[in-house]
């Protein structure tokens, strides 16, 4: 829900129900699901259809009992459905130059410092 509506979990300002689960629900009822849709999310005829599963899928897990909720294999296939497989790309294929160099100056930085990052906890 708080991807889908941009709000937080828990919010005091938002009077009329401050648990995002009962703001989410009761609106969902009243209306179509696309007025708690966050304005940032562009809503296209090709992601309505997806955007109105995962806010479905939302309102089924927000049940009151844990028996009217569906099993997290259930939301998690459900989701699933939803995305484009993601694939790496082979090894050597790109080379992020930012994150070298970025994870150079950590370690110069770090190295300067004399720690190498890690708290003295894990060093045990």
């Amino acid at each position: 829900m708080e991807l889908l509506t941009g709000q937080k979990a828990l919010d005091k300002k938002r009077s009329e129900d401050p648990q995002i689960s009962l703001w989410f629900m009761n609106l969902v009822k009243e209306a179509s699901c696309e007025i708690v849709i966050d304005k940032t999310i562009q809503i296209t005829e090709d992601n309505r259809g997806s955007i109105s599963e995962v806010a479905k899928l939302a309102s089924h897990c927000c049940a009151k009992t844990p028996e009217q909720r569906p099993e997290m294999s259930y939301a998690v296939a459900v989701l699933a459905s939803l995305t484009e497989q993601w694939k790496p790309s082979e090894v050597g294929e790109t080379k992020d130059e930012f994150l070298e160099e970025l994870g150079k100056k950590w370690h110069e930085q770090h190295t300067l410092e004399g720690t190498s990052g890690t708290s003295s906890a894990w060093q045990e």
